[in-house]
């Protein structure tokens, strides 16, 4: 008899814990070879299970589940009928088929599995928000780039203006330095002329008064 049936631990069996118990009645014809025990333990499977020594563990639902328990019924009807051979073991795959659970039962996510995804979700949503973060900051260096440059350009020309401004000024004040010197000059000139004159009439008077007393 063969079944496969859940272990006593609920989360196990969850996890694809499979146990396969077998037992059997001899025949009374058959040799008195060595057979395991009635109801041996074939194996308790976790997810992570591996087959050695008197304790089978296999995956729960996987391929070699099933031809461990082909090879156990071989075997019982080997001895039953005499053969008393010992039956060929089948070499399993080194990498067995993922657990999906017994009698058509889907194993269910692990939390170690949903933390690993939600921690890589965040950390995409993360690299995301760092890339626009970047993307932003480019934009604004841009931006102030082009704000320097029209500024210097403007201030560039500003400073042209002020020097072309200044350049006039001066201009403007020798000019008119040079006309108030001008202007000084011919007033000294006109007041020295006009005092000349008045000397030259009071001379003259003068000279006129001396004669007439002569006379």
């Amino acid at each position: 008899e063969f079944a496969c049936h859940p272990s006593g631990d609920r989360a196990a069996w969850w996890a694809g814990g499979c146990a396969m118990q077998v037992s059997w009645t001899p025949h009374a014809s058959a040799p008195h070879a060595q057979a395991p025990a009635a109801g041996t333990l074939l194996g308790v499977a976790p997810p992570s299970a591996t087959c050695g020594g008197a304790l089978l563990t296999l995956p729960l639902g996987s391929e070699a589940c099933f031809n461990v328990v082909a090879q156990a019924a071989f075997a019982h009807h080997a001895m039953a009928d005499g053969a008393g051979a010992a039956v060929p073991r089948r070499t399993e795959r080194a990498s067995l088929p993922a657990p999906t659970g017994c009698r058509g039962y889907e194993t269910p996510p692990q939390p170690q599995a949903a933390g690993f995804s939600a921690e890589q979700s965040a950390s995409r949503a993360e690299v995301a928000r760092l890339r626009e973060d970047a993307k932003r900051d480019a934009r604004e260096k841009e931006d102030m780039r082009r704000t320097i440059e029209r500024l210097q350009a403007e201030l560039r020309k500003v400073v042209d203006e002020n020097r072309s401004l200044t350049a006039s000024l001066e201009e403007r004040k020798i000019a008119l330095a040079q006309a108030t010197a001008k202007e000084e000059a011919a007033a000294r000139e006109s007041a020295l002329d006009n005092a000349r004159d008045l000397f030259r009439s009071m001379l003259c008077d003068d000279n006129n008064r001396v004669a007439d007393k002569a006379l």
